[in-house]
């Protein structure tokens, strides 16, 4: 062995040692990977009426306005004659309310999350209730279309045929109601949806283009075919997401990269730009794979820059 690979032996086995924040590294980082979906991170603040974005409390001292509202509403609906009227505005402010939570959704904040499904779950009870008073048609098409976009942050299937009965009042919501019913289509093997999701998703902004090039890349990849391209697209994207939601899509995109046919353990070359997610959780025990795979391919200049990167 010459002195530079003595040198290299020597900087990999100080790596090994220490990570660059100085901390022991007695045991290695496990990459562990989510084996759930994880796209409806990324639609989360969609799912929402794009009719009444205004309305949504943009601050807690409006959502306690709009608690207030609701408990005065509740009340009445319980104990007074014009339960259709009452019925309507308890399920709006409810509808306000899980759209509030839904917009902070992408928060790490375990009290956000509780907050957001208690907030879903109320709706998602009170909306049957809600059909069994109100008559008028515009009002049912509201309460139907509010009711479908919280039934997809759990389960989308439901939520789909909760959807088809909407009669889109606009351009916005058709946009949003095509794309979630593509998006489906598309998870369960469609391929027919791909056309009208991608139109719909471009005009929904990046974290629905985002989630359209995420789930195709699955569709493909479980197909044998060239899936590749859709992860580069989707990290090429991904630069100005939330932590938590960048996360979502590393997750997704490594998911997919991992169990594809073509994958048999080669860590390299990886199928997406990856300095979109060097902040993730995730990110060192990525790079430690990679350094692994570079020492077994007896690289180990690489191994050493991957490791002084994780």
């Amino acid at each position: 062995m010459n002195t530079r690979s003595i040198l290299l032996m020597y900087s990999l086995a100080l790596c090994l040692l220490v990570w660059p924040d100085g901390s022991s590294q007695a045991e290695p980082r496990v990459l562990r990977l989510e084996g759930k979906e994880l796209g409806n991170r990324l639609l989360l603040p969609l799912l929402v009426d794009p009719s009444r974005l205004r309305e949504i409390p943009q601050n807690e001292t409006a959502l306690k306005a709009l608690n207030e509202t609701l408990a005065s509403d509740k009340k009445a609906f319980a104990t007074e004659d014009r339960k259709a009227f009452y019925a309507k505005r308890v399920f709006s402010s409810l509808s306000l309310k899980a759209s509030y939570w839904l917009r902070q959704a992408n928060a790490s904040d375990t009290l956000v999350i509780d907050a957001r499904d208690k907030a879903l779950l109320e709706l998602l009870n009170f909306a049957p209730v809600a059909l069994k008073f109100v008559k008028e048609s515009d009002q049912r098409q509201e309460i139907q279309l509010s009711w479908g976009l919280s039934q997809y942050v759990k389960n989308p299937a439901s939520a789909v045929k909760t959807l088809t009965k909407v009669n889109p009042r606009n351009s916005s919501e058709r946009d949003l109601t095509t794309y979630l019913m593509a998006l489906q289509r598309l998870r369960n093997g469609d391929a027919g949806a791909l056309s009208h999701l991608e139109a719909s998703s471009s005009r929904l902004g990046k974290q629905a283009s985002i989630t359209t090039a995420l789930v195709k890349a699955q569709y493909l990849s479980s197909r044998k075919e060239n899936y590749r391209p859709e992860l580069l697209y989707a990290s090429r994207l991904c630069q100005e997401l939330t932590a938590v939601q960048k996360e979502a899509v590393f997750q997704q995109s490594l998911l997919t990269w991992t169990k594809s046919s073509d994958f048999k353990g080669q860590w390299e070359p990886v199928p997406f730009q990856v300095n979109c997610f060097q902040k993730t959780a995730s990110f060192p025990a990525f790079m430690e794979e990679l350094a692994i795979f570079a020492i077994n391919l007896g690289q180990l200049d690489k191994a050493i820059a991957y490791y002084q990167q994780a």
